[in-house]
């Protein structure tokens, strides 16, 4: 019964390494006043982590902590930022190796977040309380 648990087990964190894989690197947004970053990796630990970085005028700040991890075989996008109390776990609802779709309706804003691969460049929007917001990404490392 043990042998069983590990294979079902093992087959999700095999998806999520190949699903996200194309999210590894470094992107970068300039379309709005202040240039934002996102840093992915994934160091063989069965979960992808990232950084959110803001650029304003040469300086830098860190301003979120990301991951996507496995809870209860599911993924989930989890952002830690400093307007929360801890990290906010997002439930993927749909996810393959382009794309994926997350939701919390329990959290205040954003209450959706998505991500679209374009090869080079992807689309992330947040959404909720009837409010879109998009960005788009190129990869640059």
């Amino acid at each position: 019964m043990t042998f069983l648990i590990f294979i079902f087990s093992f087959f999700p964190i095999q998806d999520l390494q190949s699903n996200f894989a194309w999210l590894a690197g470094t992107w970068e947004n300039t379309d709005a006043e202040a240039a934002f970053e996102e840093w992915w990796w994934n160091e063989d630990k069965g979960y992808y982590e990232g950084r959110g970085y803001r650029i304003v005028v040469g300086d830098t700040l860190v301003f979120e902590n990301l991951s996507i991890q496995l809870i209860d075989d599911v993924p989930h996008y989890i952002p830690v930022v400093e307007e929360n109390d801890g990290p906010v776990p997002f439930k993927m609802t749909i996810w393959d190796t382009r794309s994926f779709s997350c939701e919390n309706t329990l959290h205040d804003f954003p209450k959706a977040i998505s991500y679209r691969n374009r090869g080079n460049r992807f689309d992330a929007t947040i959404s909720g309380n009837g409010k879109d917001i998009s960005f788009g990404f190129k990869k640059v490392k």
